[in-house]
């Protein structure tokens, strides 16, 4: 006589969604009281809402994941994980279940591929990279002014770019339509080095530099430091100042401006470049 299997009994759960069971036997249910919502665990004993107009985010009830962003450029990489191992994508992409691992955006779809990670990373780059910004707009004959007390953005016309040593797939770190530094991915960071001859009315002259990643009604500062004149009043003088940034939600969202506050003098800047480098490429 063959084997016989018993089959598992199913049993019902609920309680709060941050109590639901990481994994139980395929096909009990958790009722999620507090959210309304219903789980039933599939063959890999993982839980699976099942009612609703889309699948939860399982983002909602653990700490330990990360978010894949929309997939708006093409070789992205992101990684997901949290602590159950998968998790759903928020409803605006489907809300398709993806495995934990990595993957990148193709132009339509997530891919988990290993070929098409190989060639996203050869593509984008897992190191450093570098592009340069050359402004045409302030000379010295006719500078950007700057009045004692006074604050301004530091803008950049990008009439010259050097970006043979950026990633195609990657967005340039510099927009130069609105003078804010951005990034193309959560998590990546940067060096900028801001380079320009100025003069100072005042003898003992001296301005702040920062980035401000605010909403302008509300500034973030940052990074910042103070710069003086060693010349004498109406003298030239050369400036190269380097600011490490990285890009975190508010920059991603925001974006970063260069701001120039001339604290003692009035100031005329002129001859702009900005050489930004990526340190670090983020999963």
């Amino acid at each position: 006589m063959g084997q016989i299997i018993r089959q598992h009994e199913i049993k019902n759960y609920g309680g709060k969604l941050s109590d639901m069971p990481i994994t139980l036997p395929y096909g009990d249910t958790y009722f999620a009281e507090d959210k309304g919502v219903l789980y039933k665990y599939n063959n890999f004993a993982i839980p699976i809402a099942i009612n609703g107009n889309s699948p939860l985010d399982f983002s909602q009830s653990v700490t330990d994941y990360s978010f894949f962003e929309d997939g708006e450029i093409v070789d992205q990489l992101a990684y997901a994980k949290n602590s159950l191992g998968t998790r759903w994508l928020p409803g605006t992409m489907g809300g398709t279940y993806y495995p934990q691992g990595i993957y990148t955006w193709d132009g339509a779809l997530w891919n988990s591929d290993r070929n098409a990670i190989a060639d996203a990373l050869n593509r984008t780059g897992s190191g450093t990279a570098w592009a340069w910004f050359v402004d045409n707009q302030y000379t010295e004959a006719s500078p950007l002014v700057i009045a004692s007390g006074a604050t301004a953005v530091l803008t950049n016309n990008s009439n010259t770019v050097d970006s043979t040593q950026w990633k195609p797939a990657n967005k340039l770190p510099f927009n130069y339509l609105n003078s804010k530094l951005e990034s193309f991915a959560l998590g990546a960071k940067f060096n900028i080095e801001i380079r320009f001859k100025a003069k100072s009315s005042d003898v003992n002259g001296k301005f702040n530099i920062f980035l401000d990643i605010g909403t302008g009604a509300v500034p973030l500062i940052a990074n910042q430091k103070t710069e003086i004149f060693a010349f004498g009043a109406n003298a030239q003088q050369f400036f190269t100042m380097e600011l490490n940034y990285f890009a975190g939600v508010n920059l991603m969202a925001n974006g970063g401006l260069i701001y120039i506050e001339s604290t003692l003098g009035i100031m005329s800047i002129y001859n702009i470049d900005y050489l930004v480098t990526l340190d670090h490429t983020p999963f």
